[in-house]
């Protein structure tokens, strides 16, 4: 069986994707459980932010 260059490479994405479902999953998980998200751009904001926050 001959296999071209789009085979190989849709199989590796495929099995990439089949590897990484638990990393997705987790980070999904994660992401439902947090009540807020900060996005970061510059990291002196987010450290004065960081250290102003209240964490339980």
């Amino acid at each position: 069986m001959k296999f071209n260059g789009k085979t190989v490479l849709w199989l590796l994405l495929i099995i990439s994707l089949l590897f990484s479902m638990n990393g997705i999953m987790l980070r999904m998980g994660n992401e439902k459980m947090n009540d807020s998200v900060i996005t970061t751009a510059d990291y002196r904001e987010f450290q004065r932010t960081a250290n102003g926050s209240n964490y339980d």
